[in-house]
């Protein structure tokens, strides 16, 4: 049996490991997110004239861009710290993100403003 104290230890350390993650990948995807989004503003891509449709991504106002994106490194930040440091770790916390992200939080968001 494990003593209270490596318990307390080994939880300190995944928190630790989720802070230093997420201290380091939010502004570098805060930054990347808007820099795209601006870069496709210049390039006509997006659809500002319509309404915000969660679904679509072109219609993505530049608040619910950095939402998404500091959605996208919470889930991965705490996949990582939770299951260990690995290339495969990594390439499933990125998965898991993106699906979360990309997939369940528009549905979810459509689902909530109705």
């Amino acid at each position: 049996m494990m003593p209270a104290s490596e318990g307390i230890f080994a939880m300190l350390d995944s928190a630790y490991g989720f802070l230093t993650r997420s201290d380091v990948i939010v502004p570098v995807c805060i930054f990347v997110a808007g820099a795209i989004w601006f870069a496709k503003r210049g390039f006509g891509a997006t659809r500002s004239a319509e309404p915000f449709n969660a679904r679509d991504i072109r219609t993505w106002p530049l608040w619910f861009v950095f939402v998404d994106a500091l959605l996208f490194v919470v889930v991965f930040a705490a996949i990582t710290a939770a299951l260990g440091e690995d290339w495969y770790i990594y390439a499933i916390a990125a998965g898991v993100a993106a699906i979360l992200t990309f997939g369940l939080a528009p549905a979810i968001l459509t689902k909530m403003r109705k």
